[in-house]
């Protein structure tokens, strides 16, 4: 509060005093760790040369003294008063640089990077959802920053110019795409508190970025104040608070579950034993989730003497103890002990012999990527052919569903063959094993052997 109290009145530059008051805490952080180093190498040296015996609380009560007193009074100490008055010319002059010459450009280029990273999203249809908010809610918040620094002195740089006058709208179709990936997650999981805090966060800095990008005269105290105010409502904000909002989400969620299993009657749970694995899951990780974060009590329709060893008891079947949002699969060959047909072809290659990039300097080599499943061959460092191993997932998912392991495939079902101008191709796959996400549905192949045969046209 002591941020932008002094400031409710028209007073200007509130943004230098909010530099200043930051420039404060950190060269008391600086000045304080010294300290504290400095009275703790004391005790060590008093401790080891002299033979005084240093007891391991007084480097306790020595940080205490430290972080407790002095800190804060020296902090406190350096506070601009409410008569002091900030102009242009007490910008700092490291800051003004830090932010116009390095953080500025590595922001552009984040941006530029980002769009190139949706354009190829959006063209390949596999949506990370995980990732995006991550990528973009945090970059948003230190653009927002940004923004709000150099607002009182952007008119002194022609690149601050266009950087304050495009950026805010160029940020805006990222936001939203945040907002439709977030939009995935909570349709599949519903809320946490975690993704409640991404939510607000992230209105939060879209209507920043508004404010930026339509304001005629910047009034820049607002943005603390409104982040003062969502902070506190979503702590102290009763129904609307990131406790309460989980809370009834996670509650609509499991009653979902359960009326579209019709194990609920007269607002009492229904044992059913015969749900599907992904159902069984999906109730598991609820209960998992009250119980870890609120209270058993507070989960609608439980017994009220309920506990996790009741799951049997109460919904006919046992916790699920490893859920994931994400499916697994496992797929290998029967051990039938026929013969690979390898007429016809020119090469063969075995890939648990681990190949890589490197050895696409022989005469005719393979590499396969682990990270990106893309298997490649090379002719005299020719590319002669690429391929996705996840399409071969994607056809035994198809085929055959999410499975775990289990009876081995007729190895005729795990064989692939595949050809372009340059080379004919016979893939042998012997097991094949990764995850599925039910939200994105995309798959990705974590482990794979298999054999290749080659002919070269």
């Amino acid at each position: 509060a002591f941020l932008f109290i002094p400031y409710f009145k028209d007073k200007e530059n509130f943004e230098l005093y909010v530099i200043k008051v930051f420039g404060r805490f950190f060269i008391t952080i600086i000045y304080s760790a010294v300290l504290y180093g400095g009275l703790a190498a004391i005790l060590a040296t008093i401790d080891k040369l002299l033979g005084v015996k240093i007891s391991s609380n007084s480097y306790y009560y020595t940080f205490l003294i430290v972080a407790g007193i002095f800190a804060p009074t020296y902090f406190l100490g350096g506070l601009p008063t409410i008569k002091n008055s900030f102009t242009k010319e007490n910008y700092p002059n490291i800051f003004r640089v830090l932010v116009f010459y390095i953080v500025m450009p590595l922001i552009s280029i984040y941006t530029l990077i980002l769009y190139i990273y949706f354009a190829k999203i959006i063209i390949l249809k596999q949506w990370p959802v995980g990732l995006v908010s991550h990528l973009v809610l945090w970059y948003a918040v230190i653009s927002a920053s940004v923004l709000f620094f150099i607002s009182p002195i952007y008119k002194e740089n022609s690149f601050a110019k266009k950087f304050m006058k495009f950026f805010p709208k160029l940020i805006l179709p990222l936001i939203m795409l945040m907002f439709f990936s977030i939009g995935i997650r909570v349709n599949a999981y519903g809320i946490t508190e975690n993704r409640y805090y991404v939510i607000v966060l992230s209105l939060w800095v879209f209507g920043v970025m508004i404010y930026f990008s339509f304001a005629k005269k910047f009034k820049n105290i607002f943005l603390p104040i409104t982040l003062s105010a969502i902070m506190i409502i979503s702590v102290l904000g009763g129904p609307l608070s990131s406790y309460s909002i989980s809370k009834s989400s996670q509650n609509k969620r499991l009653e979902k579950m359960l009326l579209s299993n019709n194990m609920l009657q007269d607002k009492k749970i229904v044992k059913a034993s015969s749900i599907s694995e992904k159902d069984k899951n999906e109730i598991s990780s609820i209960i998992s989730y009250f119980n870890s974060n609120h209270s058993l009590k507070d989960v609608k329709y439980l017994p009220k003497d309920f506990k996790m060893d009741d799951m049997e008891k109460t919904f006919g079947f046992q916790y699920s103890p490893n859920f994931s949002p994400q499916n697994c699969f496992y797929f290998n060959i029967m051990q039938t002990g026929e013969p690979i047909e390898i007429s016809g072809y020119n090469y063969m290659f075995d890939s648990r012999y681990r190949y890589d990039e490197k050895e696409s300097n022989l005469p005719f080599s393979i590499s396969y990527d682990y990270n990106s499943n893309i298997l490649k061959i090379y002719q005299n460092k020719d590319v002669l052919y690429t391929k996705d191993m996840n399409e071969f997932s994607k056809k035994l998912i198809d085929k055959y569903g999410l499975r775990g392991k289990g009876e081995g495939i007729n190895p005729n079902e795990m064989c692939f063959e595949d050809e372009n101008s340059k080379v004919k191709v016979k893939i042998q796959i012997i097991n094949i094993s990764g995850t599925k996400d039910p939200s994105t549905r995309n798959i990705k192949t974590n482990g794979i052997d298999f054999y290749i045969l080659i002919k070269v046209k």
